[in-house]
């Protein structure tokens, strides 16, 4: 697939949930996420500057004042390069499972050889557009538009990953995942209709530049919510 090709397969996405957001309220209420579910996976991931992960933190935690919703904290924003194995109720420990941190040097060696291989210029013409914030009813996200470095790099990853055995297999779009709903509510709830007063008034984060890509692994709870743990990080800033 090309830059171009992925472009216009995540563009069609964003227009579904363009849709979807202008029908909350109206047509349709909210609805619980099943990524909600205690689930967890190892993942691979872009991470961004303090000033941008307390932009998500800011609005995560309103959306999490108004509907009942999995909040994302600084410690956890991020844009999926990749999850690898997701299961319900997989809970990772690498520290007492050998074929785990196995699983996670591997990952930490493919995107290690892809930031080699990609270069300083490719590395530090990264960025991501996060042009609005929509709900598609389950979940809030920023959607974001990236370079083509960034969407070369995640090709790169993608490609060092499987010819080490690992099979990262990627993401659908380039987003931040601000909160997941826990529970329906109908199109005249309160909760609905506070949810798109608040999206609607918040500006988008606009550009920003990854800091790093972290390798790690998450779980998922209603109780805990996302929680990311980093195994390895890869700093993107030249020295």
């Amino acid at each position: 697939m090309s830059y171009e090709s992925f472009l216009e397969k995540q563009n069609g996405i964003f227009s579904e949930f363009h849709e979807t957001h202008a029908n909350i309220g109206v047509t349709r209420g909210i609805e619980k996420d099943p990524g909600t579910d205690p689930q967890g996976a190892f993942l691979v991931a872009w991470r961004y500057p303090d000033k941008i992960n307390t932009l998500v933190e800011e609005l995560s935690l309103e959306i999490a004042d108004v509907a009942n919703a999995i909040p994302y904290g600084p410690q956890n924003a991020h844009t999926t390069i990749s999850d690898l194995e997701l299961n319900p109720n997989y809970v990772i420990v690498p520290d007492m499972h050998i074929d785990e941190k196995e699983t996670l040097d591997i990952l930490s060696g493919a995107v290690q050889k892809a930031l080699d291989l990609s270069g300083r210029e490719t590395i530090n013409s990264c960025e991501v557009d996060f042009i609005s914030n929509l709900t598609n009813g389950k979940s809030v996200v920023a959607t974001g538009i990236p370079t083509e470095s960034v969407w070369q790099i995640n090709q790169q990853v993608l490609s060092e990953s499987a010819k080490a055995g690992a099979g990262l297999t990627g993401t659908w779009g380039t987003h931040m995942t601000m909160s997941r709903f826990l529970e329906g509510q109908d199109t005249q709830s309160k909760s609905v209709t506070e949810l798109m007063k608040l999206l609607n008034k918040t500006p988008p984060i606009g550009p920003a530049k990854p800091s790093t890509i972290d390798v790690g692994y998450f779980y998922t709870t209603p109780t805990e919510g996302f929680v990311f743990t980093p195994y390895n990080r890869f700093e993107l800033t030249s020295s």
